[in-house]
């Protein structure tokens, strides 16, 4: 992820952090080694002043001020059960944030795209597991245009999925292939 500072944030599994580069590929900071279990995607809100860290194996989404690196709080630190599917991170792999300001996360266990507020409130969500478009096997990358279009990018589909701000699918593309 890159803030509006040029300064390039990249999110190291193996060692559990968050590695800061300056424009000039010159090393400024690494942090969240106390913070995170496997950091994952990553989206900067330059307004609000924040990264947003995917942790995989923490089952949340881990906000860190943008100044300070300092970690803020986490959403959602919870397993998803029976009586709460939806909601609840379970492993998210990527995070993207809208033009007004919305958090969408995509959880590849739980085949399904989580909406946030800036203040981790669970706006709803969409997806589900299947084998047709608007439905998600392995549900990995997101991005977002300044249209608001969700890009969702399936791992074992291998295609892109295109949808509305709320969940409705627009279209499906991409396949196997070599």
């Amino acid at each position: 992820a890159i803030d509006d500072k040029d300064r390039l944030f990249v999110s190291d599994a193996t060692l559990h952090r968050i590695t800061c580069f300056n424009a000039d590929g010159s090393f400024v900071s690494a942090f969240g080694e106390d913070d995170l279990k496997r950091p994952a995607g990553m989206a900067v809100d330059n307004d609000l002043r924040r990264l947003y860290v995917t942790d995989v194996e923490g089952s949340r989404l881990a906000v860190f001020d943008l100044d300070t690196l300092k970690l803020i709080r986490y959403f959602l630190a919870q397993k998803p059960s029976k009586e709460e599917p939806s909601g609840i991170l379970a492993t998210p792999t990527n995070v993207a944030i809208s033009p007004d300001g919305l958090i969408y996360v995509v959880d590849t266990i739980i085949n399904r795209v989580e909406l946030f507020d800036t203040e981790g409130n669970y706006l709803g969500g969409f997806g589900e597991q299947g084998n047709t478009p608007g439905k998600f096997a392995r549900p990995k990358g997101i991005a977002i245009d300044s249209d608001g279009h969700v890009y969702v990018a399936d791992d074992e589909f291998n295609n892109i999925q295109v949808f509305t701000p709320d969940g409705h699918v627009l279209m499906a593309m991409g396949s196997f292939g070599v």
